[in-house]
């Protein structure tokens, strides 16, 4: 007998402020969202032109050694930065679909096992009996231990046992 699986929570945004909704997230606040591009943009325009000075005005003399590694890191800075603003840039925007799978393609689970304790076992393969979409689920057994077939089969899992068993 198959359960039914409870849907997981999720959380595309945090809404801001506010409280968690019950069902699906709040959207950010389109205000919130431009001031927090505005302050990206500028942040960012605000690196340029520092670097470009310090490009232009800083690295010569005797310290130059020194002024190129500062100079480094400042730009790993910006890059982080850069980075950072283009993944926060849209949190509203909605992933693509999962793609359907096609009734032609076969899925299996395989749940290895040589030694392991009923205690192990027993919520492993309960797990991946449950898991969707439609699929098999091998318990592959290299200690050829008859619990473990009775096991897989209460759960309606397949057994599967090695007649040869090295590399176990």
């Amino acid at each position: 007998m198959k359960r039914r699986r409870r849907p997981a929570r999720r959380f595309d945004a945090v809404p801001w402020p506010g409280e968690w909704s019950e069902g699906a997230a709040a959207r950010e606040d389109p205000l919130r969202r431009a001031l927090i591009r505005l302050a990206a943009a500028v942040a960012l325009l605000v690196t340029a032109a520092y670097l470009t000075w310090r490009v232009t005005s800083t690295l010569d003399g005797a310290t130059a050694w020194l002024a190129v590694g500062l100079l480094a890191v400042e730009l790993h800075a910006f890059v982080s930065l850069a980075v950072h603003a283009f993944d926060l840039w849209d949190l509203d925007a909605a992933p693509d679909p999962p793609a359907a799978i096609s009734p032609d393609v076969r899925v299996a689970v395989l749940v290895p096992t040589y030694n392991e304790p009923r205690e192990v076992l027993l919520p492993t393969v309960a797990a991946a009996v449950a898991l969707e979409p439609a699929h098999e689920t091998w318990v592959l057994d290299d200690g050829a231990r008859p619990w473990v077939a009775a096991l897989a089969s209460r759960l309606g899992a397949r057994y599967r046992a090695r007649t040869r068993r090295e590399h176990a």
